[in-house]
């Protein structure tokens, strides 16, 4: 095998390194650190997978796959905006910010025809697989907040109401992701109802 090859296969894998060192707004569920884009990504493309799967939604199961995978990687040089960032700046220039990573990232690995495309498919969101992933990831966070005790809303980074509709306001009228979120509303609201009422009884 030629050794050029080789540097680019080690290049690439530098890049997911830095993928690993790009920190979200929310902590890793259990421990005292803020979740991290490589492991998100991977939780994400689980979580779809299992959705599409037990669902029988026949979506394309390798395009949801790499949708998941690839869907933040442009924050390698874009970096994480928070859902709830109070930095207008930061909000507003989103879009050109991730657009000009996604070019970087075509220029760095223009051998690697595949994840360029994917990258441009997903910003574009034109086939179910894409917009699928889209929604899973605005409902992910949610989930991974209530079953780490509420934490990151607790220390004033957005609350469930917020969250809530955030995800609505985002997903409208997509299905399954309209009913999704109504039963995930719903359950939450009645574990935090059952939790409430037990303190009262074991204090």
């Amino acid at each position: 095998m030629e050794e050029e090859k080789i540097r680019e296969t080690i290049d690439f894998i530098r890049f997911t390194i830095d993928f690993q060192k790009v920190k979200r707004d929310i902590y890793a569920a259990g421990e005292d650190r803020m979740e991290n884009d490589a492991e998100h990504s991977f939780q994400l493309a689980m979580a779809c997978w299992f959705f599409n799967a037990t669902e029988k939604l026949g979506l394309n199961e390798e395009k949801i796959l790499k949708y998941a995978l690839i869907h933040d990687l442009v924050e390698v040089y874009a970096g994480d905006t928070p859902a709830f960032t109070q930095d207008k700046n930061l909000s507003n220039s989103k879009q050109e910010r991730e657009n000009h990573a996604a070019e970087l990232i075509s220029k760095k690995f223009g051998h690697f025809k595949q994840l360029s495309g994917f990258i441009d498919a997903y910003i574009i969101k034109d086939d179910r697989e894409s917009v699928f992933v889209y929604c899973f990831d605005k409902l992910l966070p949610i989930i991974n907040i209530w079953l780490d005790d509420n934490r990151t809303w607790n220390e004033g980074r957005g609350s469930l109401p917020e969250a809530l509709a955030y995800a609505r306001s985002k997903i409208k009228d997509i299905e399954p992701f309209n009913l999704f979120i109504d039963a995930l509303e719903k359950i939450i609201l009645q574990s935090e109802k059952e939790k409430s009422w037990d303190s009262i009884f074991d204090g």
